[in-house]
């Protein structure tokens, strides 16, 4: 597993985050692709697979965020499920109601370090 974070120099934190895991990958609980359903083309195999509850194992996953605005971050969400032929990369976009809340959030690190 392979994991970074940057923080931009300028006045407002930047996020740029990346958690990758190569081969030979891991297992995951099936129903963490109960959220995924509705943002995932209908195929059978996607349905069988939200319904269980089961360890499956994955051959690659990965997450990226990256800070656009104070309201708002964009990421991209990978993962590789040999066993159901399946390969999900679904775009993500974060928004949240208050705008400092994406800049209050980023500067926690700073606030902790004394």
């Amino acid at each position: 597993m392979a994991a970074s974070v940057a923080f931009g120099a300028q006045q407002a934190p930047e996020l740029d985050c990346a958690l990758r895991i190569d081969e030979p990958g891991g297992l995951v609980q099936t129903k963490v692709f109960e959220w995924l359903v509705p943002y995932l083309p209908t195929t059978e195999e996607i349905r069988r697979l939200s319904a269980r509850s089961e360890l499956i194992g994955y051959r690659r996953a990965s997450l990226e965020l990256h800070g656009l605005r104070d309201d708002r971050l964009k990421g991209l969400f990978r993962i590789d499920i040999p066993s159901y032929n399946l390969i999900v990369n679904l775009n993500l976009e974060i928004k949240v109601d208050d705008e400092t809340a994406v800049q209050r959030w980023l500067s926690l690190p700073e606030a902790l370090n004394y």
